[in-house]
């Protein structure tokens, strides 16, 4: 009985109703920022990923330069709730 018990609390713990708050904030964290990034017409052609823990936003990806990488950085620390911005991008031009 203790094992099926045990598997059905691991299988709780990816419902979206435990989510903690932070969790819940950095996931619309990341969506302002995407949006963000998305509408920037300077960063056209650019491949972004976000990630973000603690509000703490990391850009992940591939810019066509790196003027579009700081741009990108420029962005993100625009939005509201980032705290602290890292990039991870590779420039496809340098």
């Amino acid at each position: 009985m203790g094992i099926p018990l045990l598997l059905m609390l691991a299988a709780c713990t990816s419902l979206p109703f435990l989510e903690s708050e932070q969790g819940r904030q950095d996931r619309e964290l990341a969506a302002r920022v995407r949006s963000a990034l998305a509408a920037d017409p300077q960063l056209e052609g650019s491949r972004i990923d976000v990630e973000v823990a603690q509000s703490k936003v990391t850009l992940l990806g591939s810019v066509p330069s790196w003027r579009e990488g700081y741009r990108a950085v420029e962005v993100a620390l625009r939005t509201t709730g980032v705290r602290g911005v890292s990039s991870r991008l590779s420039a496809l031009q340098q």
